[in-house]
């Protein structure tokens, strides 16, 4: 997905340290030791697999990481969350669905506010 703007948007926003992971397969993805996860989520079965790979390295986080599931779509139809997704995130209470642009930037603020330095 084509999230420049929102790339932009955050920089303006102070955030400047911000790590873009963009692996082939789930199997490759790895975060290191993250203060925040933004995944944009495309709807497809190797996005649900990055989003199950992507909960199982933040499930052992002490304190826990929060991810944010990005699913803006101005090109195509809406992306939701459907029921194997919900189903991956059921024992992992760290998430927000986040679905607009400005939406993005405001939780990553407010999760980040103590922290400028991402």
């Amino acid at each position: 997905m084509e999230v420049q703007p929102e790339l932009d948007a955050l920089h303006s926003a102070g955030l400047q340290n911000i790590h873009i992971i963009a692996p082939t397969e789930a199997a490759g993805l790895e975060l290191g030791e993250p203060d925040l996860v933004i995944f944009s989520y495309d709807g497809t079965e190797e996005g649900r697999k990055r989003l199950e790979r992507i909960v199982a390295l933040l499930k052992g986080n002490s304190p826990p990481v929060s991810l944010l599931i990005y699913t803006y779509n101005p090109k195509g139809p809406e992306i939701r969350l459907q029921a194997s997704e919900k189903k991956i995130l059921e024992s992992f209470l760290w998430y927000l669905p986040v679905n607009f642009p400005t939406t993005l930037v405001a939780q990553t603020q407010l999760l980040v506010r103590t922290k400028r330095n991402l």
